[in-house]
């Protein structure tokens, strides 16, 4: 992902999660949404996680006041009635 912005010419802040890495291809990186110090402001999350780590990663994204998001997942409506509900649980928090 991060390498994809650069090479398009992406030119904003980009501020990698994950609590396994202290930094990702040189840019610091934070354990959760909620370690990003108040004053760095956040528009849009691109969540790169496995379906059932989305709508709690969105949910956090809103208390922080992240005005858009995008989730890469599959596992939703597609495959059958548990994840028709798990994305009717999506529509709500988004």
């Amino acid at each position: 992902m991060i390498e994809n912005l650069k090479t398009l010419g992406y030119e904003g802040r980009i501020i990698p999660i994950n609590p396994r890495y202290e930094s990702i291809l040189g840019y610091p990186c934070y354990p959760s949404l909620r370690d990003v110090p108040k004053e760095i402001e956040i528009d849009c999350a691109a969540i790169v996680l496995g379906v059932n780590q989305v709508v709690p990663v969105l949910e956090e994204a809103g208390k922080r006041g992240v005005r858009g998001a995008w989730a890469f997942a599959s596992g939703f409506a597609e495959t059958g009635d548990e994840g028709a509900k798990l994305q009717k649980e999506l529509r709500k928090v988004a």
